[in-house]
């Protein structure tokens, strides 16, 4: 089975997030959204596990979960993963005890690694992955109200200056290569 090893987002958290992401939703509604209740923090990836190693895989990680105390973290900036103009993934950044979480992820990585073998090892972004581009070339967002969006940063700074119930106009680009455009209302974050 392919396993990986997660932190809980508190269920009010995802809800807060998910009504905060409502206008990127209607935005791009070619991404794949992940429902607010399956909202997580990876912290180590297993892949595929053999099941006679799932028992101590979980005896490890409660012992090195019993070593750390407990993080606190909040949600921070919008960033993508992949190329920038065609993005596969769109994830908040978390700020916070940052510092103990990348701790506790060495730990976990050091703990299972006798027991399965693990990828090489990237350099660990704490995030919480929000949607996926369905196709490998994703759909590109150009504009909207005809300011250019190049990063998640540039998205940010532009919804900024919006508010609820705004109707802004957006130009994209489908993974066919098609631009379209298009209307959406903005709305509240809480």
């Amino acid at each position: 089975m392919r396993l990986f090893l997660a932190g809980v987002v508190p269920d009010a958290v995802k809800q807060t997030l998910h009504a905060q992401l409502a206008s990127v939703r209607v935005a791009t509604p070619q991404a794949r959204w992940l429902p607010a209740d399956s909202l997580h923090l990876t912290l180590v990836f297993l892949g595929a596990v053999p099941d006679p190693s799932v028992l101590p895989l979980q005896a490890a990680f409660g012992s090195v979960c019993g070593r750390h105390h407990p993080v606190h973290l909040t949600l921070g900036g919008v960033e993508t993963f992949g190329p920038s103009r065609s993005p596969r993934v769109l994830a908040t950044t978390l700020a916070g005890d940052v510092e103990e979480l990348h701790s506790l992820v060495a730990d976990a990585r050091h703990a299972a690694e006798p027991l399965v073998p693990l990828e090489t090892e990237r350099q660990f972004r704490p995030h919480l992955t929000v949607a996926r581009a369905r196709s490998p070339h994703g759909d590109v967002l150009l504009s909207i109200n005809g300011e250019q969006v190049n990063t998640a940063t540039g998205l940010t700074d532009v919804l900024d200056r919006h508010y609820p119930g705004d109707v802004v106009d957006l130009v994209w680009v489908d993974r066919n290569g098609h631009q379209l455009t298009g209307k959406a209302t903005l709305s509240s974050g809480d």
